[in-house]
């Protein structure tokens, strides 16, 4: 990120992420069954979906550099001894922790994060030293760069990622891929137009409802059974091999 995004971020898709209740629990569900031990979430916002991680956990790192809603993030987890908040980049907290800068992980996840930072194969090469032997990388990123427009670069997105390109990063950042798909390929079609055709620079919550509601649960449905072609994210599942 850019160090006046550290500084303040807008929080505008968290906002909307936080009304999408059945959203967040299809994200949460791809990542269950690799969630164990000590565990980070890089780009923690408010605590949204740090909840859901709460339960699997022994111990939950949450790193946010947004100063403005680290406050909201530390507030929220204030009374569990499980939770430990930190403000500042990676680098920043890995600075002031060393401890946790190798091997000290079971699992780190990265929830529409990857996207916002320039040096990604930087911050992924520090998930790996920081991975336990068998850990898990976590990413859910946005997807199809022919959906890049106005909503990504009004967010801060320096790109969205093609399903080889992702795989071709976390393999040269020292990941073994266990498995990538896309996902929500309904949300493909309402982001091409409100990006590309209207080029709105607002998502409009209320619409976000209802898609929540009425689309979310049968795409669910539908995409346990196939794999779809295209979606406008990618859910990857990385693992630290080495010693």
């Amino acid at each position: 990120m850019k160090a006046q995004d550290i500084e303040h971020y807008s929080g505008e898709e968290l906002d909307v992420l936080s009304q999408t209740v059945h959203y967040q629990q299809w994200i949460a569900e791809q990542f269950q069954p690799y969630l164990r031990g000590k565990m980070m979430e890089l780009g923690a916002g408010t605590g949204t979906m740090a909840k859901r991680w709460i339960a699997y956990a022994d111990e939950l790192h949450l790193v946010e550099p947004a100063r403005n809603l680290f406050p909201i993030l530390r507030d929220a987890f204030h009374s569990n001894s499980k939770v430990s908040p930190h403000c500042g980049t990676l680098e920043h907290v890995l600075f002031e922790h060393p401890k946790l800068s190798v091997r000290a992980f079971d699992a780190v996840i990265m929830i529409n994060v990857l996207e916002h930072i320039e040096d990604h194969a930087r911050v992924l090469n520090l998930v790996n030293q920081m991975l336990t032997p068998g850990g898990y990388l976590l990413i859910f990123v946005p997807a199809m760069p022919s959906l890049y427009g106005s909503l990504d670069r009004r967010f801060g997105h320096y790109r969205r990622y093609t399903k080889a390109g992702l795989v071709s990063l976390c393999e040269q950042t020292g990941f073994e891929v266990n498995y990538v798909k896309y996902f929500d390929v309904f949300g493909a079609f309402p982001w091409w137009f409100v990006n590309r055709i209207l080029r709105s620079t607002d998502m409009n919550p209320h619409m976000a409802r209802i898609y929540d509601g009425l689309v979310v649960p049968i795409a669910r449905r539908i995409e346990k059974l196939i794999n779809p072609p295209f979606g406008k994210n990618l859910v990857l599942v990385g693992r630290m091999t080495g010693k």
